[in-house]
């Protein structure tokens, strides 16, 4: 990319890759034996003091491409395959720096103190007992003058995923002393030694802000202190149907530029295609260092920072997505930056870009510049007056974790509902993974990665144009429970109910606010699912155990609980949630309606095979370090969180979200499509008519066996018989599309046909 103009060679491979595999490298293997041992890692290499030989083992990578900013080292006794220490090593950015790793640890460990490595760096050191296994847990800063941060996490011993076997790991003084002995190879290099992401020592005053037109976009930034400059913006540009800016940007210096340039492709594309796609477009000279693609915010949207040494120059760039849509990672629009400086001028060319990274703005206005042929898309805000407008609140499962934005159910549902309605549907989704009910507010981040806030409240209160809302979609109360509640094995399930049934409340409040702000819209609330189940794999159960995602032991320090028990708890615990916050969403529901009839339940029906692990899975699953959904990627790509990287896990997958489509399409086709409809309630006895209460009434068969009958059931909780269902139906208080026929056992108590009507 030396010379000028090579942002329009990047420009013109952006867009164009369709399919991109970007693999993830494990680390290279050790150097020496037990002692002192080097390793690899993508920030260069590293050295630790062990008290026998350590090798790699599965789990290690060194991120490429958008997750070039994190290199994970798992590293095992020789031979075993087990991972007995774990070495985490991240750029520091908004999403993860050394204050906010020690919040973290501080928050799950006790006992926790401050030391000072080897290296004179500044470590947070802790250990926490789990049952008879202690893991050993310490954060070191090399935030000032590496821009990076290592997190190290140690094990007393480790246990085989498979078949439970336990093996001996590190003692208190061992893992310590490695701690305290990590560092970085003299001369080692490290790719933000001079990070763009700190303030230079001496950060000249902003000027004016520049304002550069390119074809319908505004860009305006700061490049302070470079002296004299002069831009020309160079005429639009059209291939294959995408839209080419370019402006140059010409120092005083004669060997000093810049390069800034925006491409339409109209199209939504993939960020990792896009970051290919800059990767290939990088033109450097044989003797230039590789470059470094090193993710960062950059006007509030997810981008990147690339940077280049050269033997006669040094090289930065930026980009990121103009119209960016994180329910899938895609972009419709890229912007980008480049500069070049001599290669002695590595101060002034961090300020330049530190000015740049933390004053950059790109507006686009309305214009009759877009080239003819292309309509551009709706405003999200979708304000047209035929537009039926569905907004999407709530926790991870409303937000979709781990799906791409077309596999979402309220999108799913949207496509149903624009046949059903023949009218255009306008979704928006306020809802993001880890939020509460209610609780304090705080500050919102990437929706894929888990945060009590904005709560489902503060969500509510964000929506626009309340009087235009038709119908609201709501997943609200796991996170009020708390999932490690849930499957924390010495929580008794008495106690995980009473945690369910108390959502109950927070959930009436919801509701009640929401009928009073959206005065036109309906709403419905969708249940939950057990999460394990008898059909659940136990290996897989086993395995997660041993791997330490479900290693929440007793305090009074007993041993760690077979699989067998383990799964047994988490059953029990998890049928207990799901049937306590069903009653509790039951009767929010009821407590709110008020009489109006304006808000429903979407029964979601997850039987034992399509829990987590089961044969017939319909949730998202751990695979090694990873999970098997469409997002894990992106996710690692936004932090070094083990637990966020995840999060994925348990969540509906593609299947799974099917079939909350199908609860809330029931719910509405019960009520009538006409419900939807401004001022319409649910049907009433004279608007069923009797060619469907006969339909409904001869679908009703008796299928029980010899240990159990049949009942009816809208809430999973009472029961009614067949004759009782009927004399409902006929009385046009109900239909059959709002219940379930299940088989009961035969002491279940089930509300019979009045006497005298049967």
């Amino acid at each position: 990319m030396s010379g000028k103009n090579g942002i329009k060679q990047i420009m013109f491979h952006a867009f164009i890759v369709s399919t991109v595999v970007i693999a993830i490298i494990a680390s290279s293997g050790c150097v020496g034996g037990g002692g002192t041992q080097t390793f690899d890692t993508n920030f260069g290499q590293i050295q630790i003091q062990t008290p026998e030989t350590l090798e790699p083992t599965f789990g290690s990578i060194s991120g490429q491409g958008i997750l070039s900013g994190l290199s994970v080292l798992s590293l095992g006794k020789e031979g075993s395959g087990m991972p007995l220490l774990v070495i985490t090593i991240t750029q520091n950015n908004e999403l993860t720096n050394f204050k906010n790793s020690v919040s973290v640890a501080q928050m799950m460990m006790q006992n926790g103190r401050f030391l000072t490595t080897n290296d004179n760096h500044e470590m947070y050191w802790a250990s926490i007992r789990l049952g008879s296994l202690t893991q050993y847990g310490g954060v070191i800063n090399y935030e000032n003058d590496r821009g990076l941060f290592v997190d190290i996490k140690g094990l007393s011993e480790t246990v085989d995923p498979i078949t439970g076997e336990r093996f001996p790991g590190l003692s208190e003084r061992d893992a310590l002393d490695i701690f305290k002995s990590f560092t970085f190879v003299e001369n080692s290099v490290s790719i933000t030694k001079t990070s763009v992401s700190d303030t230079p020592s001496s950060v000249p005053a902003n000027t004016k802000p520049e304002n550069i037109v390119l074809g319908p976009y505004t860009v305006s930034f700061d490049l302070a202190n470079i002296g004299a400059y002069s831009i020309n913006v160079d005429q639009p540009e059209e291939e294959d149907g995408k839209s080419y800016y370019h402006a140059a940007i010409e120092w005083s210096s004669p060997s000093s530029y810049a390069e800034i340039g925006i491409i339409e492709g109209h199209e939504r594309n993939s960020l990792f295609d896009l970051d290919e796609a800059v990767r290939e477009g990088l033109l450097t000279g044989e003797d230039c260092d590789e470059p470094t693609l090193t993710a960062r915010t950059i006007d509030g949207k997810p981008g990147t920072v690339v940077r280049i040494s050269c033997p006669d120059e040094l090289i930065d760039a930026i980009y990121y997505p103009l119209d960016y849509y994180p329910e899938d990672n895609t972009a419709t629009s890229l912007f980008m930056f480049s500069s070049g400086f001599p290669n002695h001028e590595g101060t002034s060319r961090d300020t330049v870009l530190y000015n740049l990274l933390n004053t950059i703005h790109v507006e686009k206005r309305e214009s009759s510049n877009v080239p003819s042929g292309i309509t551009p898309a709706p405003s999200s805000n979708g304000q047209e007056s035929n537009t039926f407008h569905m907004v999407v609140i709530g926790d991870s499962i409303a937000w979709g974790n781990g799906l791409n934005k077309e596999d979402k159910y309220p999108y799913l549902v949207a496509d149903w509902l624009e046949e059903k309605l023949d009218r255009p549907v306008d979704v928006t989704v306020y809802a993001h993974s880890g939020a509460t009910i209610s609780g304090e507010s705080g500050e919102a981040i990437d929706p894929n990665l888990n945060s009590g806030s904005p709560t489902l409240m503060d969500q509510a209160k964000n929506i626009e144009n309340k009087d235009d809302v038709d119908l609201i979609l709501i997943s609200g109360g796991i996170n009020d429970v708390g999932v490690m509640n849930i499957i924390n094995v010495y929580i008794p399930s008495n106690k995980v109910d009473q945690k369910a049934q108390s959502i109950r409340e927070p959930m009436k409040d919801l509701l009640s606010s929401l009928q009073k702000d959206c005065k036109n819209a309906k709403i419905i609330v969708t249940s939950y699912y057990p999460i394990v189940s008898e059909d659940s794999d136990i290996k897989t159960i086993r395995a997660l155990y041993g791997l330490g995602v479900f290693f929440i032991n007793d305090v009074t320090g007993e041993d760690v609980l077979d699989a067998l028990t383990v799964k047994e708890r988490l059953i029990e615990n998890s049928y207990m949630f799901n049937g306590g916050s069903l009653l509790a969403l039951t009767d929010a529901i009821q407590d709110a309606n008020n009489g109006e009839r304006r808000i429903t339940l979407a029964m979601v029906n997850f039987q034992p095979e399509n829990c987590y692990a089961a044969s017939q899975t319909w949730l998202w699953k751990l695979e090694g370090l990873g999970t098997n959904d469409d997002q894990f990627d992106y996710r690692s790509s936004l932090t070094s969180d083990p637990i966020n990287k995840i999060n994925a896990i348990g969540h509906p997958n593609r299947d799974g979200a099917k079939e909350y489509a199908r609860a809330i399409k029931s719910a509405i086709e019960s009520k009538g499509v006409d419900w939807l409809q401004n001022g319409a309630t649910a049907k009433s006895e004279t608007s069923i008519s009797q060619e469907a209460v006969n339909s409904d009434i001869a679908s009703i068969s008796d299928t029980s066996d010899a240990n159990t009958k049949t009942a009816y059931t809208n809430d999973g909780i009472t029961f009614i018989s067949e004759e009782r269902l009927e004399q409902n139906i006929r009385a046009g208080l109900t239909n059959l599309g709002e219940y379930e026929k299940v088989q009961v056992p035969f002491d279940t108590f089930v509300y019979e046909a009045s006497p005298g009507e049967r």
